[in-house]
């Protein structure tokens, strides 16, 4: 006799690795740098960079150290400046519309609100979705960031509203960008078992 099962149950994260919003068009992305000491000359150091998974680029020597001092002149420094694809805020598995960005009254002024609807683009269920938005003031300076759960499961096709709250920040006018979405896909497969 054969009998339908689940056999596998795939979880997958997706994390979003933005460190901030500094404006709603400007992201910063994640980026390792190396620094290399020559062992035959300790006084040699090298740099290379890359994205997060992407290529390093070719080690170039470190520049002298002329750009400031730090700690009451204890340190010397230099500013290395490196570049990076930076990830879009929104991932292909899921779609973000409707979205509004207002002034709400309160007990302590006006604050902004970030409203939307998010749906399920993916071939899984996703579950455990944190949607995450900046209140970025009128001088595009990053003021607060805010995460909405939404509470249960989301099949494919499925569509549910988040509301995004920036009550901390009241009285502060600006934009409300989303910042990154993380969640939990789960697919299942099912197969006959002999």
């Amino acid at each position: 006799m054969i009998k339908n099962a689940v056999i596998a149950v795939l979880a997958v994260v997706l994390a979003l690795s933005i460190a901030g919003v500094v404006a709603q068009t400007q992201r910063t992305a994640t980026v390792q740098v190396r620094i290399y000491e020559d062992i035959n000359d300790p006084t040699v150091h090298y740099i290379s960079s890359r994205p997060h998974g992407g290529e390093w680029t070719e080690s170039r020597e470190v520049p002298p150290l002329n750009d400031g001092f730090v700690q009451a002149g204890k340190y010397r420094f230099v500013n290395v400046w490196v570049g990076a694809t930076v990830p879009q805020p929104v991932p292909a598995a899921v779609e973000l519309f409707d979205l509004e960005c207002t002034d709400q009254a309160g007990p302590d002024g006006s604050h902004r609100v970030l409203r939307g609807s998010l749906r399920n683009r993916a071939n899984a269920t996703l579950s455990e979705v944190a949607v995450t938005a900046a209140l970025v003031n009128e001088d595009g300076v990053e003021v607060l960031q805010v995460t909405d759960e939404i509470a249960g499961a989301i099949g494919h096709g499925g569509e549910r509203p988040f509301v995004v709250n920036f009550i901390r920040a009241p009285n502060v006018g600006g934009t409300c960008p989303v910042v990154s979405i993380d969640y939990t896909a789960t697919v299942r497969y099912e197969v006959p078992i002999p």
